[in-house]
């Protein structure tokens, strides 16, 4: 007999959507609140008891290594929701990794131990912000010819004296985007004058493109996806 009120991308039509929905849960008007993400993000639902994340580490299956840091970021948000008003509030975190540190800080409400074991870690494989990165992806409609750019871009990586190291080509973790196929190579470097100098360097004279085929450079990337 619960008002079930489902919150996501597919629900939100309308400019005033997201305004209305949270008039209903103002006004006692929903028992449970059902979403993704777009539930975490900043709101306030004072009457709010109880939270419950569900899958709670499927970020972290991603191949980014900012997945850890998202992952506790979400939990954290999330966890905000309950117990904003009179009543105390509990969260239930259903996880199949429970002893990740992403899962356990955010249990914790630890932060600062989050951010040494994340620190730690991302020294030890030469991640950000210990080092800068840039994520070269080859696209085009045809497979092979990503990979050939893709290939072209090794051979050129591996001439340059640049004390630079990277990784691939590998397909991308969105194998097909927008009808274009996409390979990508990672560089890394210990200084970011370093990485634009190779980059300079590794795209002049510029890959000989055909119609719909890109070479897409991203410094410092923000995902790896």
């Amino acid at each position: 007999e619960a008002r079930i009120l489902r919150m996501d991308r597919d629900t939100l039509h309308g400019k005033y959507a997201l305004s209305r929905m949270h008039e209903r849960i103002r006004k006692h008007e929903v028992d449970l609140v059902i979403g993704t993400q777009l539930v975490t993000k900043g709101h306030d639902f004072p009457a709010v008891t109880l939270v419950g994340v569900l899958l709670a580490d499927l970020g972290l299956n991603l191949p980014d290594f900012r997945a850890s840091e998202r992952t506790f970021q979400l939990l954290t948000q999330v966890s905000g929701r309950a117990g904003r008003g009179a009543k105390p509030g509990e969260v239930i975190i259903q996880s199949y990794n429970p002893r990740h540190h992403s899962v356990q800080c955010a249990q914790a409400h630890d932060p600062l131990r989050f951010r040494a074991l994340e620190l730690k870690r991302r020294d030890e494989l030469g991640l950000p912000p210990y080092q800068h990165l840039a994520l070269l992806v080859c696209a085009s409609p045809d497979e092979w010819r990503a990979k050939d750019l893709a290939d072209q871009l090794a051979s050129r990586l591996s001439k340059l004296q640049s004390g630079l190291r990277w990784s691939g080509p590998t397909e991308a973790p969105f194998r097909k985007l927008r009808s274009r196929y996409r390979v990508q190579l990672l560089l890394h470097a210990d200084h970011p004058r370093l990485l634009h100098q190779a980059l300079h360097r590794l795209l002049d004279p510029e890959l000989p493109l055909r119609r719909d085929e890109q070479v897409i450079v991203d410094v410092d990337p923000m995902d790896l996806l």
